[in-house]
């Protein structure tokens, strides 16, 4: 069947194919499954055999027809062969910026320290006071019997 002489047939006949290998597909899963049931084996391994994964690239073919089998050459030679894809091959001059330049005005450093305090998040106060008093509890806690003995006296 030729898709351009009838597209509508050919959609329809795709659809059908589609589903008859997913419906086909479920079928042989379902078997497996079943028949590891009857055999008592394990259903997590059997299950972990029938998931689908991707496939990983084994091998790669370069243009000189040799192949290459370790991943670190092939993932090399793909980042070559798509960098050179997308290279620009035309130079494009870059465009001369003829403004004016303006003063920098002068910044105070009390005008840089307004500004970050001013800044400063919310949370990093609450955190700074907690751990302000934190601190404080810790040293009374560890000094307790000091501080005891001289609220006695």
């Amino acid at each position: 069947m030729n898709r351009q002489t009838n597209p509508v047939e050919f959609a329809e006949l795709s659809k059908l194919i589609r589903k008859k290998i997913r419906e086909d597909h479920e079928k042989f899963r379902t078997e497996r499954l079943l028949k590891t049931i009857e055999e008592r084996q394990s259903l997590k391994k059997r299950q972990r055999e029938l998931r689908q994964q991707t496939v990983m690239m084994s091998a790669l073919k370069v243009e000189d027809g040799t192949s290459l089998t370790k991943r670190f050459d092939m993932e090399r030679r793909i980042q070559e062969y798509y960098t050179s894809m997308f290279a620009s091959k035309s130079v494009v001059p870059l465009v001369d910026d003829n403004r004016a330049e303006e003063e920098m005005p002068q910044i105070l450093i009390s005008e840089v320290r307004t500004a970050v305090q001013s800044r400063q998040s919310t949370w990093y106060r609450w955190y700074h006071e907690r751990s302000t008093k934190i601190w404080w509890i810790r040293i009374v806690e560890n000094n307790r019997q000091t501080i005891q003995r001289m609220l006695k006296d």
